[in-house]
């Protein structure tokens, strides 16, 4: 979904780096992205798609994370890589949501390890893991909504 967004919010080129073992089924509902399959083992990407993905990287200009990973153990492991190993210098913006921040709220002291521009799109119960605190989140609707 986010790919698709993206698409049509008129981003250029959209990448999909998703696992080999269901960049067919991904594929068959975005036809006009391009995709970058990644390594993957008992479920979960590998150490080893870092390389493919930081290659890839040097040609885009924002990486969006998160959304549809998974909380498998060698998932966290590979984006804890990527996103620590990002570097400044190649002007990446990198979009954080879903399961990559709470693989980030799984790091202890995360926030200092970044060297790139992060954009984060947490809902509150994320947010509340990536900062240890209870937000409270104002309403702007009436609750109960007012008889009609």
């Amino acid at each position: 979904m986010a790919a698709a967004a993206a698409g049509r919010v008129g981003a250029g080129l959209v990448t999909v780096a998703c696992p080999r073992s269901i960049q067919g089924m991904v594929a068959t509902g975005l036809l006009e992205a391009t995709y970058l399959p990644l390594l993957e083992r008992d479920g979960g990407i590998t150490e080893k798609a870092l390389t493919e993905v930081m290659g890839a990287l040097e040609d885009y200009r924002v990486l969006l994370i998160g959304p549809g990973l998974g909380r498998r153990s060698r998932t966290q492991e590979f984006v804890r890589s990527l996103l620590f190993s990002l570097k400044s210098d190649g002007g990446l913006t990198v979009v954080v949501d879903a399961d990559a921040l709470n693989t980030l709220a799984g790091a202890p002291g995360w926030s200092g390890r970044m060297n790139v521009p992060l954009v984060l799109t947490p809902h509150p119960g994320e947010l509340q893991r990536l900062t240890g605190r209870i937000m409270l989140i104002p309403c702007f609707m009436t609750c109960p909504p007012p008889p009609i």
